[in-house]
């Protein structure tokens, strides 16, 4: 959960700090987000808060660029990339990722050979499944 906290309440009136946020879309990582916004929970600690839905790839990218302030979007893979990026906080304990398959597949040898759909190549849908589906020596 995102916890912004000012010195005191923000007086009626008073200017608040524009906040650009850009979220992968809706997902685990956006509600937390959407919901502090619709309760006010952001202007109430002076912010004007902007979230900004994209694709994730995108929504990495725009942090480095000056684009937005914050992102939700995952990471990972640009961190793993030395992407210059500081996480301030995290939503989710671990990854949270369903494999979803024609009834014929019990296991996930049985995905030998198949074709797997991810989100993106070299997302972290894409990384997961690589390390989940790699052959253990």
């Amino acid at each position: 959960m995102l916890i912004l906290r000012t010195a005191a309440p923000v007086a009626f009136g008073a200017k608040l700090k524009r906040l650009r946020i850009s979220i992968p879309g809706l997902g685990t990582t956006s509600y937390p987000l959407i919901m502090a916004q619709k309760k006010g929970y952001f202007q109430a600690e002076g912010y004007d808060v902007e979230l900004m839905p994209m694709a994730g790839r995108l929504a990495v990218k725009t942090p480095m660029t000056g684009e937005v302030n914050l992102t939700s979007a995952g990471t990972l893979v640009a961190t793993m990339q030395r992407a210059k990026l500081r996480m301030v906080m995290r939503v989710l304990r671990q990854l949270l990722y369903d494999l979803v398959a024609a009834p014929e597949i019990k296991r996930v040898e049985d995905l030998h050979d198949k074709k797997i759909a991810v989100a993106d190549r070299g997302s972290v849908t894409f990384m997961v499944a690589r390390a989940t589906l790699m052959p253990m020596d």
